[in-house]
């Protein structure tokens, strides 16, 4: 048996997801005239992880912060990643409140923290900054009533719109932007999410942040790319009606998302040195606000089975079939999209030891072991990571490529 660590384990499953909100700005810089908007993020890696989900099918979110619902000019914004998250500097209404918030594609609402919120036993919910209406000329408050469920925590509050910036001289400034000032938080930090409007929390659709930026012309349609960059590495970038065609390696292969209220896109099977389950019929969202990635669950026990990976459930103080380990030191994981698409995930971005001897590490790729999203596949950063996405809301399409780490650049408008 391998001597397991178990208090490694322990702090495994307890820290991944949680979410600082440090970092340095940026300075803002324009490039060229193309209706691009650049902004680039500080990474720093995750502090520890939380291998659960919380929420039901209509209303998830995995990990602390995603919530799966069941310019003329280009600009230089800052955006910084932390614990995991990926977090932007807004400043909000006439008084320009500043607040971070998780950039997160696998929602949909921007909500922020009210400066009056309760925040809960646990948590500090204003630690990232929050929002006062009463400060605010611009604000208007809609007296429509919001409800979010968190990993993190429940949050409820109020719709506004109100002015919304992107850092201190940006020069993009969405005005009236609907957005939820929480006023009773339970660990929630503030989230910008940036997925479809058909999965916002409003039971009428309103339109969101990527939207106002179309019809305010500071991008030419409603999409945008991601770059995240390697683990190690110390910047990304996420830009607004633009790609980096220097980012990615060989062509993007394209995928319909029509009729789904998530980013997510057809998979066929993921393959570990030369071991393969197929995946056909399922989907990956494809999420920034999940640290790592989860897959059906009667799929991810074949693969393991296969793999003679080991259940380390019980070590973790989890119930069977939630975490399995392997060694250190592996084959790379291959996943296959179909039409020719594939993205191949190094070994070493997908675990994490567990020993003090590197003998035995956690697998995070997780099977989903939650019955309310049985069939749901997420591919969070630990995926993404090594790909490069092109998320295009107006032809409801995503493409997606094996990712380039490289410092060159060459934008190019979408």
């Amino acid at each position: 048996m391998f001597p397991f660590n178990i208090a490694a384990a322990q702090a495994l499953v307890l820290a991944l997801i949680v979410p600082s909100t440090l970092g340095l700005s940026i300075p803002i810089q324009p490039r060229d005239d193309k209706k691009v908007i650049a902004l680039d993020f500080n990474v720093t890696p995750p502090q520890g992880t939380n291998f659960t989900f919380n929420g039901d099918s209509l209303s998830l979110l995995v990990d602390g912060n995603s919530k799966l619902k069941v310019a003329n000019s280009p600009i230089s914004v800052p955006i910084h990643g932390s614990g995991g998250s990926y977090i932007i500097e807004l400043l909000i209404g006439s008084s320009k409140n500043k607040v971070t918030v998780a950039l997160d594609t696998g929602s949909s609402d921007l909500n922020v923290v009210d400066s009056n919120s309760y925040c809960g036993d646990n948590s500090d919910c204003h630690a990232n900054g929050s929002y006062d209406p009463s400060s605010s000329t611009t604000s208007q408050n809609l007296n429509i009533p919001v409800d979010l469920e968190y990993g993190s925590g429940a949050s409820t509050g109020t719709y506004y719109k109100d002015d919304v910036s992107l850092g201190e001289a940006s020069g993009v400034t969405v005005k009236g932007l609907q957005f939820a000032d929480i006023t009773d938080s339970e660990g929630a930090s503030g989230i910008l999410g940036i997925g479809y409007e058909a999965n916002e929390a409003a039971r009428q659709e309103y339109p969101n942040f990527v939207s106002l930026l179309k019809s305010q012309n500071y991008i030419n349609k409603r999409a945008y790319s991601l770059y995240l960059n390697s683990v190690n590495a110390q910047t990304g970038t996420i830009l607004f009606g633009g790609k980096d065609t220097r980012k990615y390696k060989g062509k993007l292969t394209t995928y319909s998302t029509s009729g789904n209220e998530r980013l997510q896109i057809p998979l066929q099977s993921l393959s570990v040195g030369g071991q393969s389950v197929s995946l056909s019929g399922l989907n990956g969202v494809l999420d920034s606000g999940t640290t790592l990635s989860y897959i059906k669950k009667e799929e991810y026990y074949q693969l393991a089975a296969k793999l003679n990976w080991i259940d380390v459930s019980s070590s973790a103080q989890q119930p069977p079939g939630n975490y399995y380990a392997g060694p250190c030191s592996g084959p790379d994981f291959v996943f296959n999209f179909g039409n020719g698409g594939t993205v191949t995930v190094p070994y070493s971005a997908v675990t994490m030891s567990v020993t003090d001897d590197n003998s035995l590490c956690i697998i995070t790729v997780l099977p989903n072991t939650n019955p309310k999203i049985e069939g749901i596949t997420i591919l969070g950063d630990n995926f993404l990571r090594s790909a490069y996405v092109v998320y295009d809301l107006d032809a409801e399409q995503i493409s997606i490529a094996n990712v380039n780490y490289t410092t060159d650049s060459n934008v190019v408008e979408l």
